[in-house]
């Protein structure tokens, strides 16, 4: 019904609960201490970095990444 996107891509941010991200929330850690612990063991991306990263490989424009990410 030509309705929708097409061509489009998506700006990530995930975190996968493992045993220390488990621990974390477990001892009632803020998203702070959260986020600065997986992003220190190299296991997290935020969002702002992934569309960095996508405007880096010129998948999109500065233009477009910002205004994504700065809600």
């Amino acid at each position: 019904m030509q309705t929708g996107y097409k061509g489009r891509t998506g700006i990530y941010e995930v975190l996968i609960v493992d045993d220390v991200v488990k621990d974390l929330i477990l001892k009632r850690s803020s998203a702070h201490e959260i986020t600065r612990v997986v992003k220190q063991a190299g296991a997290f991306t935020t969002l702002k970095e992934n569309a960095a990263e996508k405007v880096i490989q010129g998948i999109t424009s500065l233009e477009e990444a910002a205004s994504a990410v700065m809600v």
